[in-house]
């Protein structure tokens, strides 16, 4: 295991979503500098996410990937958001709304992480939808590349 992981290494990072809800498609692209831990076998990737909006505050990113195959993404922004993204079961996500808290299904139907040396590098492909009750709430795609 490279040395620098244990203490935390700077990585470029950049993050593409693609957001399908009502028939809308909004894509999303965050290029930023960022820092991967590994501890207990789980990486850690943490970025500040700069608001394309100059009038809301940056949120703050911290995505852990489980050598289980499982990925838990944690926005820190005006509001909170966890989601847990796993392909062998579906997980439950919380939404804070004005008319109150929203509690969503998440199905993972892509999940795939690789990482390479030399630099040290890797990608995060994750692609799933959210569920609330029978209605679908929307299809996401999450793509992370990042580098040192």
């Amino acid at each position: 295991m490279r040395e620098e992981l244990l203490k935390g290494q700077l990585v470029e990072v950049q993050l593409e979503t693609f957001i399908n809800q009502n028939g809308e498609v909004h894509h999303h692209i965050f290029d930023e500098m960022g820092r991967i831990v590994k501890l207990n076998e789980h990486y850690y990737i943490r970025f500040e996410e700069t608001n394309q909006n100059q009038q809301l505050p940056k949120a703050s990113i911290t995505i852990k990937i489980h050598p289980q195959g499982r990925v838990t993404v944690i926005r820190n922004g005006e509001q909170t958001t966890r989601l847990v993204f796993d392909k062998k079961q579906k997980t439950i996500s919380r939404y804070a709304t004005p008319a109150g808290l929203l509690e969503l299904d998440v199905s993972t139907t892509r999940l795939q992480f690789v990482t390479s040396d030399q630099p040290f590098s890797g990608a995060l492909d994750v692609d799933y939808h959210m569920v609330s009750g029978d209605d679908i709430f929307g299809r996401y795609q999450m793509h992370l590349r990042f580098t040192t």
